[in-house]
C-alpha cells in the first residue's frame, strides 16, 4: 500500500519520463541515434521508477547511469540527461535536499560535460552553463512547489483529524460521561442516604439505560454511521431536567427564566446543550451546601444565561476541561461566548448568545 502511495504521488516523474523515452524509442526505431543511447536511456528510465519506490536506490543508480552516460554515450545523443533530472525533482518533492543537492551537482556536471563534447569547437562556455542551470532551476521550483502543496495537504488532513477526535470526543462526553456521572453520583446519593425510594431507584435505572444506549450509539458512530448520537435539548427541557436533577442530589435551586416569543431552534438547541452541561458541572464539582442560581433572559438582540453556585471540594473545573470546551464550542458556533470563573468564592458561567434577526431567522 505504501508503495503504491509513492507511485501516486510520483505522477508527474511517471509521465515525464514516459513521454521522453518514447521519443527515444522512436529515434531509435527511425536510426537517428545509435542502440547503445537508447539502451542507456532505457536504463535512465529504470532508475527513475527505482527513485519512486526506494528513493536512495533510485539515486544511486541514477548516478551509475550518469557514469554510462559518459562511457556509453558520451555526446548524449539520447535523453537520457533530461530523465536524469527526475530523481533530484522526486527528493526534492519528498523533502529530501541533501540527496536532490547532490544528484543536482553530479548531474549538472555531467550535463556540461556531454554538451562541451557535442559542441566540440563551437561550444559556448557561458551558454551552456546557463542552461542546465536554467534547467535545474525549473526542476527545483517545481520540485519545491509540489512539496509546499504535499505540506499543505498534510497539515490540512491532520487538522481535519484532530477535528474528527475532538467531534468524537464531545459526542462521548455529550452522549456517555454525562449520563455515567449523573449515574454514580445518583447511586452515592442513595447509598449515603441508606434507604432508596422507588422514584429513586427509577432514576437510576433510567439513567443506566440511557447510558446503555448512548454508549451503543458511540460504538455505531465508530462504525461509521451518521452522527445522530446524542439527541437535541431545547432551552425549556434542559432547565426543567437539569434543575430536577440537581434537587434530587440534594441542591437548592433557584431559577429565573424569563423569556419572550420562541426562540430560533439554532438558538434553542445550542441553549439546551450548554445549559445543561452547566447545570452538570455544579452537580459533579459544586456543593449542596449555597444554593445555584440559574438566570435566563432574553434581550433585543442576545440570549443571556448565567449559572453561579458555591465550589464543591474538587472545584468547578478548568476552561481546558472538556466539558466547559463543548460549551465555548456551541456557543462560537452561532458568534456567541461562554465564560467561566470564580468571583469571591462562587464560581459563575456566563453566556451570551446573539438572537438572530426576523429576516434570518427562517433561513437558519
Amino acid at each position: 500500500m505504501n508503495s503504491l502511495r509513492q507511485l501516486r504521488g510520483g505522477w508527474v516523474e511517471i509521465v515525464v519520463a514516459a513521454l521522453i523515452t518514447a521519443l527515444s524509442l522512436q529515434a531509435g526505431l527511425s536510426g537517428r541515434i545509435p542502440v547503445a543511447s537508447v539502451v542507456v536511456d532505457l536504463a535512465a528510465l529504470a532508475a527513475v521508477l527505482l527513485t519512486l519506490r526506494w528513493l536512495r536506490i533510485g539515486i544511486a543508480a541514477a548516478l551509475a547511469v550518469s557514469v554510462l552516460l559518459l562511457t556509453v554515450d558520451p555526446v548524449s545523443a539520447g535523453v537520457s540527461t533530461y530523465l536524469l533530472m527526475l530523481p533530484a525533482l522526486t527528493a526534492i518533492r519528498r523533502d529530501k535536499i541533501p540527496l536532490a543537492v547532490i544528484v543536482t551537482a553530479i548531474n549538472v556536471g555531467v550535463g556540461w560535460i556531454t554538451s562541451f563534447r557535442l559542441a566540440g569547437d563551437q561550444a559556448d562556455p557561458f551558454g551552456i552553463v546557463l542552461t542546465w542551470l536554467v534547467l535545474y532551476a525549473i526542476i527545483w521550483g517545481i520540485g519545491l512547489g509540489m512539496r509546499a502543496a504535499s505540506r499543505n495537504e498534510a497539515a490540512r488532513l491532520a487538522a481535519r483529524y484532530r477535528r474528527q477526535q475532538l467531534e468524537l470526543a464531545l459526542e462521548l462526553h455529550d452522549s456517555v460521561c454525562r449520563d455515567l456521572s449523573m449515574l454514580v453520583m445518583q447511586a452515592e446519593a442513595a447509598n449515603h442516604s441508606g434507604t432508596a425510594s422507588p422514584e429513586q431507584l427509577e432514576s437510576l435505572a433510567e439513567r443506566a439505560r440511557s447510558a446503555n444506549q448512548a454508549v451503543r450509539e458511540v460504538a455505531r458512530l465508530l462504525g461509521g454511521a451518521n452522527r445522530n448520537t446524542v439527541p437535541e435539548i431545547s432551552l425549556e427541557s434542559a432547565l426543567k431536567s437539569g434543575t430536577h436533577e440537581l434537587r434530587s442530589l440534594g441542591f437548592t435551586v433557584q431559577a429565573r427564566a424569563a423569556l419572550v416569543g420562541e426562540l430560533a431552534p439554532g438558538v434553542d438547541t445550542a441553549a439546551g446543550r450548554i445549559l445543561q452541561e452547566a447545570l452538570h458541572n455544579v452537580a459533579k464539582h459544586g456543593s449542596a451546601q449555597a444554593p445555584c442560581l440559574v438566570t435566563v433572559e432574553r434581550t433585543a438582540d442576545a440570549l443571556e444565561m448565567m449559572v453561579s453556585n458555591l465550589p464543591g471540594r474538587g472545584g468547578t473545573g478548568s476552561p481546558t476541561r472538556l466539558g466547559l470546551r463543548a460549551m465555548k464550542e456551541r456557543a462560537s458556533t452561532l458568534g456567541g461566548s461562554v465564560h467561566s470563573k470564580e468571583v469571591d468564592g462562587m464560581w459563575i458561567c456566563e453566556v451570551v448568545l446573539p438572537m438572530p434577526s426576523r429576516a434570518q431567522t427562517p433561513a437558519n
